[in-house]
Order: structure tokens, then C-alpha cells, then sequence
């Protein structure tokens, strides 16, 4: 059962998007975490890079500035219930973090809650067997999903799958309609290390991960340096 609210916000979301093919970002995602009762949502599409081991979700709908770090986060320390839902293609629910997700996420728990979040709710974009990528919504108070809620959290993620679908179709190399240009460095980063290094492409987003956590910074700021050559991983080999 959707709510009023939720319905209202959805069809204007549709009406967009057929008339302008503008994916998600006609539809504020502060209106809608509004709606679900949280304090923030985003929608990440699940990037399939280096293949099916290293699907990692990508920030493509999301206004909050939290959204976008957990969604880096959760890049950099390769854990986190987005990328758990991806994976398993259910919905990860961690209503309290403090409690439930130590053990499950000790890097991401660690930082998740330094940004106060105190619940994440990952729910995943997929059509069978197509895996679209994955909606979070976190909240900086702990507790469960209301019923309402839940039924709302479903049909925008329903909603979202169609639409990023859409946009797949209509772009199938994914570029900057469905990756954040940030992530589409990470991914150029990433090769250059690859040949810095000479090492495949695993390891060098290992590698660029490590540093990017070992140093307190986001991926995506450490991969700007490798692409405009501030830094180089192969430093000490020369």
C-alpha cells in the first residue's frame, strides 16, 4: 500500500521522465525521504567494472551530502548494506547500527555513525535477474521502518528500477546519465594504477581503496590526484 504522499511523488516522477528523459533527478530526494520519514535518500546504480566480485554501488540520485558519503564509503571499505543488498538482491535492513552491524560492517559501522547515522535501509533495484543498483535511505534516529513507510520504500524503489532501466536502454555505455562523473575518475584511476603497478584492475581498486581509507579521504578525492598526477602509486618502486 502506497501512501497519498508517495503516489503524488511518483507520478510526478513518471510525467518527467517521459517528457523530459531525465532519470531520477526531477524528483527531490529530500521531498522524498520527507515522505518515508528518514533523513536522507539516494539511489546508486551498481557499476559492473571489473565484473561481478567488484559491482560496487555509485551514487546517481541523492541531494544530501550524507547520501553521497556513505555511498563513498561504502565504495572505499568495499562493505556496507548497499553493497550487501546488491549482492544478495534483498533488502538489508540495519535499523540500529550501534547494535546490529559491528561484526557485519566494523569500517563502514565506524564511520557511518561519525556522520550520525544511526539506521540505514537498502533496498535493490532489480528486474529478475538484472541487477540495477540499490536504494538507501538512512536516518540519523534509531529504530524500524513504519509499515507505510516500508510500502512507500518499495514503490520508490520499484519506480527507480523502471526509470534507471529506461536510461540504461537509452544509453547502454552508462556514461554520465547513470555514473557519477566522480566515480567515472575512480574508474580512470584505476587503470592508471593497473599500469603503474602492473597489476590487474582488482587490485589496483584495492590498492586505490586502501590509500583513500588509510588517509581519511574519499576515493573519488584520491583518484582525482592519480588522474591529474599529483600522485603516483609507483613512487616507491622508482
Amino acid at each position: 500500500m502506497v501512501t497519498r504522499a508517495m503516489a503524488i511523488c511518483l507520478a510526478s516522477l513518471r510525467r518527467n521522465h517521459q517528457a523530459n528523459q531525465d532519470g531520477l533527478s526531477s524528483l527531490a530526494s529530500s521531498a522524498t525521504a520527507a515522505v518515508l520519514g528518514v533523513t536522507g535518500v539516494g539511489a546508486s546504480v551498481a557499476s559492473v567494472v571489473l565484473g561481478a566480485a567488484e559491482r560496487v554501488p555509485t551514487l546517481t540520485w541523492g541531494d544530501d551530502p550524507v547520501s553521497r558519503r556513505l555511498a563513498d564509503l561504502q565504495f572505499t571499505t568495499g562493505e556496507g548494506p548497499a553493497i550487501d543488498a546488491i549482492e544478495a538482491g534483498a533488502a538489508v535492513f540495519a535499523p540500529d547500527l550501534a547494535e546490529l552491524s559491528q561484526v557485519r560492517w566494523p569500517a563502514f559501522t565506524a564511520e557511518a555513525i561519525a556522520l550520525d547515522v544511526r539506521a540505514v535501509f537498502a533496498l535493490p533495484l532489480q528486474l529478475g535477474a538484472i541487477k540495477v543498483g540499490v536504494l538507501v535511505l538512512h536516518r540519523d534516529k534509531p529504530g524500524p521502518l513504519s509499515t507505510p513507510a516500508l510500502g512507500d520504500a518499495v514503490a520508490l524503489a520499484d519506480a527507480a528500477t523502471s526509470i534507471l532501466l529506461s536510461a540504461a536502454a537509452l544509453a547502454p555505455e552508462m556514461d554520465d546519465d547513470l555514473l557519477d562523473q566522480q566515480q567515472m575518475v575512480v574508474f580512470q584511476a584505476t587503470g592508471m594504477i593497473s599500469v603503474q603497478l602492473g597489476i590487474d584492475l582488482t587490485e589496483a581498486l584495492i590498492r586505490l581503496r586502501a590509500h583513500a581509507y588509510g588517509n581519511n579521504r574519499m576515493t573519488s578525492e584520491v583518484a582525482e590526484d592519480v588522474v591529474a598526477r599529483r600522485l603516483r602509486f609507483d613512487e616507491g618502486q622508482r
